[in-house]
């Protein structure tokens, strides 16, 4: 085998297994994540920073402002993962977003943690307009030292459309990973005349491919 081939088919194992590990660290993530009228934010806590910029973000509007209250110190690794904070306070997140009034706001918050105590578990909420997060999904990850991490997902639906959101999750938990998405959902004029200016495009780019 050359070594270009073989170069090629390491660099081919490298992306799988990026891939691999994206999938793994992000499961949830929303269809219409990347597209126009979204955000994206991730933070990983790696830091003992009480106000954390997020590891990753998309938003045209500027960076959250995040506040962790803590009910205990920062963990550089606990449980077999890194980066922990202890709630017995909370955690608020603040989201500039889109100013144009349109019809809804929905917010996607997933949450990797483990309960303090028995029957603990996050609490989700919008605090602006007091709207609960809905969990829409809970799986269990690989635990270690007893203790059972979990992934959930919340979603939040705002209406009409606010130009920011305070998004706040506490309870009795350890909380390692926090990923925001939202989307600001124009009126149904606006998607159908995208769908239309898509659809013109596709037939334009195949008859100039005849």
């Amino acid at each position: 085998m050359s070594a270009r081939l073989l170069r090629l088919s390491a660099l081919v194992v490298l992306l799988a297994a990026s891939c691999a590990c994206t999938a793994m660290v992000d499961p949830a993530a929303p269809p219409w994540r990347g597209l126009p009228g979204t955000t994206y934010a991730r933070w990983e806590f790696n830091t003992p920073d009480l106000n954390p910029a997020p590891d990753w973000c998309h938003n045209p509007n500027g960076m959250p402002a995040t506040e962790v209250f803590p009910g205990h110190d920062w963990l550089p690794v606990y449980g077999g993962r890194l980066g922990v904070w202890p709630l017995s306070g909370l955690i608020v997140v603040d989201i500039p977003n889109y100013a144009p009034p349109n019809p809804f706001k929905e917010v996607w918050v997933q949450v990797i943690w483990s309960s303090q105590s028995p029957y603990a578990e996050p609490d989700v909420d919008e605090l602006l307009f007091h709207r609960a997060g809905e969990l829409v999904r809970r799986v269990p990850l690989p635990s270690s030292e007893n203790l059972q991490w979990w992934h959930d997902t919340y979603r939040i639906f705002i209406f009409p459309n606010p130009p920011h959101e305070v998004i706040r999750i506490q309870g009795a938990i350890w909380v390692d990973d926090l990923i925001i998405d939202t989307i600001c959902v124009p009126e149904p004029s606006s998607i159908l005349a995208l769908a239309v200016g898509v659809t013109g495009l596709i037939g334009f780019v195949r008859r100039r491919g005849r």
